[in-house]
């Protein structure tokens, strides 16, 4: 027999030959794209809900402020018109009393502006516990 002729190795268990270690560690990581995936999902998930209330929580803001608004400029056309403070800040209250998160109202005049304070409880309490926005309305002092 020729020495320099090898003969051919016969594998009879599997794995056998050159990528031994790497078919091991192939078998290992089976199943690792399923936890990887569940986790990114989960984070996935829990960013986009903290993405969704913090966007419901710049809405209700938002809302409040339109309301405040509005509720300073009828209180302060009431109040130019001559009505009393009162009467004007019922105008105010009967506006913010329209918006659907029951905030409380504070109404007071400042010269001839009326400052209308809107307060309302948050739907997020880690968010904002509590919604506070301000407005100020009057007639203007000079000409545009």
């Amino acid at each position: 027999m020729r020495r320099w002729m090898v003969r051919k190795q016969v594998c009879r268990r599997w794995p056998c030959g050159r990528n031994v270690l790497a078919r091991a560690t192939v078998r290992a990581e089976r199943g690792m794209a399923t936890a990887f995936v569940a986790v990114a999902m989960a984070v996935a998930v829990t960013i986009s809900a903290v993405l969704v209330q913090m966007s419901i929580g710049i809405a209700q803001k938002e809302r409040l402020q339109n309301g405040a608004d509005l509720a300073a400029l009828g209180a302060a056309t009431k109040y130019v018109a001559g009505f009393s403070l009162a009467d004007s800040c019922a105008v105010a209250s009967f506006i913010v009393a329209e918006l659907p998160d029951r905030p409380q109202l504070e109404c007071a005049a400042e010269g001839d502006n009326i400052r209308v304070n809107v307060e309302a409880k948050g739907m997020f309490a880690w968010l904002a516990p509590t919604v506070r926005v301000h407005a100020v309305a009057g007639p203007l002092s000079e000409p545009m």
